[in-house]
């Protein structure tokens, strides 16, 4: 995709762009569960864990009452884990930074050596 828009992908292809976020959801959902099922029994040497913050639609700070419900939109964390030798990323999560998602994602990479 090169950087390209959805909406420049959905006018070069002709395609809506409603239909071509679907299929790119059903493809990452998918590329998940492939993942998920081979990342498993890995000898990786030297795992660093770390969390990016980034923020979906507004900042947490500027939610309003009923939008701070929604764990969706605010402020989000990717955590990922990187094996220093091969760049291999054996797993990550994405969501609020509490302790459930943190704590399953180190189940995740625990389940994944």
């Amino acid at each position: 995709m090169r950087g390209t828009s959805l909406r420049s992908i959905a006018r070069l292809s002709g395609v809506h762009r409603t239909t071509t976020a679907n299929l790119m959801l059903a493809a990452g959902e998918r590329c998940r569960t492939f993942l998920a099922s081979r990342m498993r029994g890995l000898n990786l040497s030297h795992l660093q864990c770390d969390e990016i913050w980034t923020f979906v639609r507004k900042k947490q700070g500027r939610l309003t009452q009923e939008e701070s419900s929604d764990t969706s939109i605010g402020d989000q964390y990717l955590f990922v884990a990187l094996d220093e030798a091969t760049k291999l990323i054996p797993c990550f999560t994405l969501g609020k930074r509490t302790r459930e998602n943190t704590e399953r994602f180190m189940r995740d990479l625990a389940g994944c050596l």
